[in-house]
């Protein structure tokens, strides 16, 4: 058998050891009865003893991702490469070993994507990456610092306030940024001051670069009224 001799007993024939090769193969036995008759029999077979090698590319691990579909990409190396899922979706397979899977819509928070290669010899082999998830905006609270109230728009006060912004995000709280401006220029605090008319804006940006914007106008009127021509006149004596 391949070079192999073997001696049959009650016409069979066994090989202690065929050394396998990873590939495909063919065995090929030739037998001789004692007349010098001959005969060939030929066998063909793969070996498969190592599990694909599989690697996610794309998206990188620990990303944050916004709303926009995601799909997993990566590559899967085998020679008898059968498929490849990623949580459990079928991936489409390029000739130079590629993979692509999606689009994937999951819900806001950590997720962990697990690609799977399988071969034709039924060994597998898995690749994970985990990502957060955020699709929503992050939320603006505009208040006056001095009594932590909410400033309703259109306000008037009569004496200078400190404006205050809060803002909140429940997925990536400690990458969202926000800038906020008074009258079109900076504001980092302190009293508004100014007789008239003020607008206030802020602006919040979260981890996956989702964007909100809040804004109040509020006025000052810190006169007092002014009296002018009163009657009657001081020291009238009426009658």
């Amino acid at each position: 058998v391949t070079g192999t001799s073997a001696t049959p007993a009650a016409g069979r024939f066994a090989i202690a050891a065929v050394p396998f090769v990873e590939g495909p193969a063919t065995l090929t036995a030739t037998g001789t009865d004692a007349a010098g008759n001959t005969g060939t029999a030929a066998a063909t077979y793969l070996v498969d003893t190592e599990a694909p090698l599989v690697e996610i590319l794309a998206p990188a691990e620990a990303a944050i991702l916004g709303a926009a579909p995601v799909f997993v990409t990566g590559t899967a190396t085998d020679a008898n490469l059968l498929d490849v899922t990623v949580n459990g979706q079928p991936a489409s397979l390029g000739s130079d070993g590629t993979f692509r899977a999606g689009p994937f819509g999951p819900a806001d928070g950590p997720v962990t994507f697990t690609a799977t290669a399988t071969d034709r010899a039924s060994r597998s082999s898995s690749a994970t990456r985990n990502v957060i998830v955020d699709t929503v905006p992050p939320e603006i609270s505009i208040r006056n610092a001095g009594t932590s109230a909410p400033i309703p728009a259109d306000s008037l006060f009569n004496a200078p306030i400190t404006v205050a912004a809060s803002v909140t995000d429940l997925t990536t709280p400690t990458q969202t940024t926000h800038t906020t401006t008074l009258d079109g220029s900076a504001y980092a605090g302190g009293p508004v001051t100014g007789e008239g008319s003020h607008r206030v804006e802020v602006v919040a940006t979260d981890g996956a670069g989702n964007t909100s914007t809040a804004s109040v106008t509020f006025a000052l009127d810190t006169t007092k009224p002014v009296f002018s021509a009163v009657l009657p006149a001081e020291g009238t004596i009426g009658r």
